[in-house]
């Protein structure tokens, strides 16, 4: 996360939250691809993927998230019956400019985290405007981690 920030402030770089999520996948994430790590294979990371859903009267069954870390390479949330039933490592969560829908991410994230042992979520917040900077809050076992890590330090 540090490269990346130091990315974002080094540079002219601007776009929205979807360019923002890429270029993290595919510039800064994947280099961390390394074989016997948790993150093996770059088909591991899926961007607006579906995961399960929590259980909630009248909702769908799952639900999209920002960029997800699977377990295995090319691994979904669809078993063999297409019923959304297998769980990722990680779910990041990203805003960038405004926090409108943080808390949302927050709360959805804690309540999947409870019953999912060795699951980790991520809120990230990136703010362009003065300059640029990042605050990453964790999500573990349907605790929040506010301020977990913040770029740029200070």
């Amino acid at each position: 996360m540090n490269e990346f920030a130091q990315f974002l402030s080094d540079t002219t770089w601007r776009g929205r939250e979807r360019e923002l999520i890429s270029l993290y996948a595919f510039g800064f994430l994947r280099k961390h691809c390394k074989p016997k790590s948790v993150l093996h294979d770059p088909t591991q990371i899926g961007i607006e993927v579906a995961v399960p859903q929590i259980p909630r009267p009248n909702a769908k069954p799952q639900v999209s998230k920002d960029l997800v870390i699977w377990k295995n390479p090319g691994m979904t949330c669809w078993d063999s019956h297409g019923k959304p039933t297998r769980h990722p490592l990680a779910i990041l969560e990203w805003k960038v400019g405004s926090r409108k829908g943080m808390k949302g991410d927050l709360k959805w994230l804690s309540e999947y985290s409870k019953e999912r042992k060795g699951f980790v979520g991520f809120a990230i917040f990136c703010s362009a405007s003065p300059s640029v900077s990042l605050k990453v809050t964790l999500v573990q076992r349907g605790r929040v981690t506010d301020g977990w890590l913040t770029l740029p330090r200070g």
